[in-house]
């Protein structure tokens, strides 16, 4: 699956898409904004590309291996509920 736009936001530093692909963390949730690597980082910002094709490989699964899952509260599933805490460790 290619990465999707999931999402047009906009706040005071301008607009932005959140782009969707395959989850790596599929037990955890069943979609996953696509995070770039960051040695792919300027080649996806950098002037030069303009053919969406030629980003394709930009948008594979970050390893998973190279992130950490932390359970979270059930804050954060909430648009409403905004602060630090929401990233704090859940307590078990």
């Amino acid at each position: 699956m290619p990465a999707v736009v999931e999402a047009e936001v906009f706040d005071p530093s301008g607009l932005y898409s959140i782009l969707k692909g395959h989850p790596n963390a599929a037990p955890i949730h069943p979609r996953m904004p696509v995070i770039l690597d960051p040695d792919g980082e300027e080649f996806w910002l950098g002037p030069g590309c303009v053919a969406p094709i030629k980003v394709l490989p930009c948008q594979r699964p970050f390893p998973s291996e190279r992130m950490e899952a932390i359970p979270v509260s059930s804050l954060v599933s909430s648009p409403d509920n905004e602060g630090p805490e929401l990233i704090e460790p859940a307590l078990a």
